[in-house]
């Protein structure tokens, strides 16, 4: 049995549909499901196994290993998780410590913590898993970064001095995890969102229910 999370389902027929899963195991993985078996839901892990078919793998038994209730705020920024997976991770490349960081952040908005953190968090941790993580404390020249000046983020460069940007002290913050003040969320906020947009294949629709929530 595989642990898993739903990311995103399409109906392929009057009752089948094509579901792609984060599988702790397997990463992203695209398979097929059709009655009896039970149709899964988003933000719930599951257990289940599934095996080769025609076309896609044929999802087999399901069972439920864990629920995460949300609504509002937090339920956006669910989907925006697993929206970021869907676009990011290539199909079938395990990378387990995202699975539990994803597993581990959808514990943290069910239970009402704070949301932007958390976002923050895994969007820092995801870029460095992935092989796109951002140098806080130093610029792209190799500087390290001061307090009392400002940054800007360039594309495929990294931090370089300005003389009206993002302070130098917030960054030094977002590098030793304190994500604990406005400044210092607003500043991370603008350069990861920077430096996700790099890497996308494509806009991410959740990210417009964030802006007008």
């Amino acid at each position: 049995m595989r642990a898993w999370f739903l990311l995103c389902r399409q109906p392929t027929g009057e009752n089948d549909h094509l579901l792609d899963l984060f599988s702790e195991a397997q990463g992203v993985i695209r398979v097929r499901v059709s009655p009896p078996v039970l149709t899964p839901d988003l933000l719930i892990e599951y257990q289940g196994s599934w095996q080769d078919g025609r076309d896609w793998p044929k999802l087999r038994g399901v069972e439920v290993v864990q629920r995460f209730g949300m609504n509002g705020e937090s339920l956006v920024c669910a989907l925006y998780l697993s929206e970021l997976l869907l676009q990011l991770l290539p199909q079938g490349e395990p990378y387990p410590q995202i699975y539990q960081l994803y597993r581990q952040t959808l514990k943290a908005l069910s239970d009402g913590e704070a949301s932007e953190v958390w976002l923050r968090y895994f969007e820092i941790q995801l870029l460095e898993r992935l092989g796109y993580g951002i140098c806080w404390t130093h610029t792209a020249s190799g500087e390290p970064v001061d307090a009392e000046l400002f940054y800007q983020y360039e594309s495929g460069l990294g931090l370089t001095l300005v003389d009206v940007g993002v302070s130098g002290a917030s960054l030094l913050e977002v590098a030793a995890g304190q994500l604990n003040t406005p400044q210092t969320l607003v500043a991370a906020r603008h350069i990861l969102r920077q430096a996700i947009n790099d890497i996308l294949p494509r806009p991410l629709v959740s990210r417009e229910l964030l802006i007008k929530g």
